[in-house]
């Protein structure tokens, strides 16, 4: 978060998950600009418009500037902390039953608004498109001096939610006015409490409000001032760092401060701890992984010549790689162990797990593969062709309650089947544990053990391929063929490639053995 304290803001900057796109604009000043399929691709909401089509909508939405800035001002205005935004919310519901358009409450003081596309679209009536904004403001007193400077004390939009959400709010009265130019569903997300972790995301997605969608995308704004305005920027793989909450609770023993022999300073071991953790990043083993340990708040209520019982601090830590987040999270606490030792205080260390970097995937887009992200098995099971089950395995997590919390959550069952095309093949590595019920491998759409036992056999026409047997065969005189073999020696192996395919059946005599041979394909001792 990059707050901002001066001027005006300048850039939108913008994040879509799953297509892995994210996106720069400036705000401050309209211009026209043609977006091309850069949220939609092919089949999806929106992306099937013309390029007249788009013009006219970008062209409508450039004449709506003055409505989105007023917006944008009266809520930079009246800012409201996490879970705090019932103005906010109210602001945001009066102006889309304004506009005729459906919207609910979400996750306390969120909105989440619905606009149905009535553009013909056999298929994909349930496709969807996410835009998504934040609402909520920081704890920051506002020293811009502007006109419409934050009313209430200690409040700011320093953060640029309330451009987020003028922003939705205008994209959301246009695309409404335009329903005929679409199909599928474009909801708009008024996301409360994106300050704090978990953040109203996780609440949002727990009341499990796009059951029964095909979401192809969900889009995420963020203002960036450092941007020109007027200017897109677009980067794949990793955007925003990970984002970890600190707190620290150092317990000492207090007094006067004139008798330090008698005290246990944790104010002395605070610093010295705040001293170590803005050393951390320097232990980063790779340039390419920036990393930020900050502290942003120390209390200490002493007074002039008392030092207190305890201090308390609070801070955060980013980076983009989950294995070095891991090992900063350790660093922490020996930190914290190291202070203790040297001061003869007492660390409380509480660390506000939060979500992981933003990581935009571009691979499949790029190579224009279709693929949708979906939470559930049963939405998806009508039209799969193909289901090919993996299991969830505990060494990717780093937090083992959210192993324990998934685990379980992908198992395929025989009600599960029922949903599914009768020509449907089920897939999987093997071994399984629990995520295929045992109940599945008499369906005859069971196809996991064939799958294992035919993978022996393309495993062995890839080396036959590798080792080139039969074009080398007339230069080796070691590789014997049947054909040229007057004993006839034949490989026993009925699971052996040459005895499945149509392929030589290539033969190795045995060195010091007269009559022996192995097969050059599968190693199995044949004699005459």
């Amino acid at each position: 978060m990059q707050p901002f304290v001066g001027g005006r803001m300048r850039g939108v900057c913008c994040s879509v998950w799953r297509y892995g796109l994210s996106v720069s604009r400036g705000a401050d000043v309209p211009d026209t600009a043609d977006f091309g399929d850069s949220v939609c691709g092919p089949g999806r909401p929106i992306g099937d418009m013309d390029n007249r089509e788009k013009q006219t909508v970008i062209n409508e939405a450039l004449g709506e500037f003055l409505h989105v800035m007023m917006w944008r001002r009266s809520l930079h205005q009246h800012p409201e902390l996490s879970f705090e935004e019932h103005r906010t919310s109210k602001v945001v519901a009066e102006a889309l039953q304004h506009e005729g358009i459906e919207y609910r409450s979400v996750a306390g003081t969120g909105v989440l608004a619905r606009i149905e596309g009535t553009k013909a679209c056999v298929g994909r009536e349930r496709d969807a498109l996410v835009l998504r904004a934040d609402m909520d403001a920081l704890p920051i007193a506002e020293a811009t001096g502007l006109e419409f400077a934050s009313v209430h004390k200690g409040v700011m939009h320093a953060c640029g939610h309330d451009m987020h959400t003028a922003i939705l709010l205008g994209a959301l009265k246009i695309l409404n006015r335009h329903r005929d130019l679409f199909c599928g569903t474009v909801f708009g997300l008024f996301q409360p409490g994106e300050e704090l972790n978990p953040g109203g995301a996780s609440l949002v997605m727990r009341e499990r409000p796009f059951d029964g969608y095909r979401i192809a995308a969900f889009v995420g704004q963020h203002v960036e001032p450092m941007l020109k305005t007027g200017t897109f920027g677009f980067r794949r793989g990793k955007y925003m760092a990970s984002s970890d909450e600190l707190r620290f609770r150092v317990n000492g023993v207090g007094g006067h401060a004139a008798l330090r022999e008698r005290i246990k300073d944790p104010v002395r071991a605070a610093a010295e701890l705040i001293r170590l953790l803005y050393d951390i990043p320097a232990a980063n083993p790779s340039p390419e992984l920036p990393t930020i340990v900050s502290i942003g708040r120390v209390t200490a209520d002493g007074a002039t010549n008392v030092v207190p019982d305890r201090t308390f601090m609070e801070g955060t830590m980013r980076t983009f790689d989950e294995t070095w987040r891991r090992r900063v999270k350790e660093m922490v606490h020996e930190a914290a162990a190291e202070v203790d030792a040297r001061f003869g205080v007492s660390t409380e260390v509480d660390i506000n797990h939060g979500y992981p970097c933003v990581y935009n995937d571009e691979e499949l887009r790029e190579a224009g593969i279709p693929y949708t992200e979906v939470r559930d098995m049963e939405s998806v099971m009508p039209e799969l062709d193909i289901l090919y089950m993996t299991r969830v395995q505990r060494e990717r997590f780093d937090d083992p309650a959210v192993y324990e919390a998934l685990k379980d959550t992908y198992i395929l069952d025989a009600e599960k089947m029922k949903l599914a095309k009768k020509n449907m093949a089920v897939l999987h590595p093997l071994p399984r544990v629990n995520e295929i019920a045992v109940e599945v491998d008499k369906d005859p759409r069971a196809a996991y053990f064939r799958e294992v036992e035919n993978g022996k056999f393309m495993r062995m026409a890839l080396i036959c391929k590798l080792f080139e047997w039969e074009n080398k065969r007339m230069e080796n005189p070691q590789l014997v063929s049947v054909e040229e073999n007057p004993a006839g020696v034949k490989c026993p192996n009925k699971r052996c490639i040459c005895n499945s395919e149509n392929v030589p059946q290539l033969m190795r005599p045995v060195e010091g053995e007269e009559g022996a041979y192995r097969c050059a394909y599968c190693e199995t001792l044949v004699r005459k």
